[in-house]
């Protein structure tokens, strides 16, 4: 029985788990949006990282406004999805195979855009 009762307890605490992450998610881009810093890294270093221009990207995308997106960075949304994959790995262990792809294929297309947009000068 007891191990009945523990189990009913995993998905309350994994709601309450989701509930937390979403809410501190949801205040980082409140924060986020008050202050003026468009790339914390390209603000303390002059160098802009692979994933500038995801937050305005996310804003943009969460606004419907999908070219702006686009502009910003068109890898911000799979980049979105890998952390909240890596974030929750442990408790899909059968998915672990596909989500490690997943992540390779996100990471060597980020870089390839981050490069090429390094290269030509198009990081907002």
């Amino acid at each position: 029985m007891a191990s009945l009762k523990n189990k009913d307890k995993k998905p309350k605490i994994v709601i309450i788990y989701h509930l937390l992450f979403l809410s501190l998610g949801l205040l980082f881009f409140y924060l986020y949006s008050l202050i003026d810093i468009t790339c914390m890294l390209r603000y303390l270093t002059g160098i802009p990282c692979p994933t500038c221009g995801a937050t305005r990207a996310m804003f943009s995308f969460f606004k419907f406004d999908f070219i702006e997106y686009w502009y910003f960075h068109p890898m911000a949304l799979p980049l979105v999805i890998a952390f909240l994959a890596v974030f929750h790995i442990n408790q899909y262990p059968k998915l672990r195979k596909i989500v490690y792809v997943y992540l390779g294929i996100v990471l060597i297309l980020t870089i390839v855009l981050y490069v090429y947009r390094l290269l030509n000068g198009l990081i907002p």
